[in-house]
């Protein structure tokens, strides 16, 4: 396991995948004052998991996206960039 080598003799903790799920700032149109909305599927047990869980928040917020009638195209980055009224209608 590359994370125990990588983390030395206490190499016990598997990483956590960071994904970017809203792209904003300058890699958006809309008026959102943070450049990425990220999520960290934490308490996965193995990496497999946690990309099967991040892969479902992703596929639900499209889907949330689209019954909202906004935009559900992926920006640069790989997050969603709907053009929401602000910061407070993003989070």
């Amino acid at each position: 396991r590359l994370f125990k080598y990588l983390g030395g003799f206490n190499g016990k903790q598997l990483p956590v995948p960071m994904m970017n799920i809203v792209n904003g700032g300058s890699h958006s149109d809309a008026p959102i004052a943070f450049q990425e909305f990220m999520i960290l599927p934490v308490g996965a047990t193995t990496f497999k998991e946690s990309l099967r869980w991040g892969t479902e928040i992703f596929h639900n917020l499209k889907s949330i996206l689209s019954k909202r009638g906004l935009e559900t195209a992926v920006g640069d980055e790989g997050g969603f960039a709907p053009k929401f009224e602000g910061t407070e209608n993003a989070v």
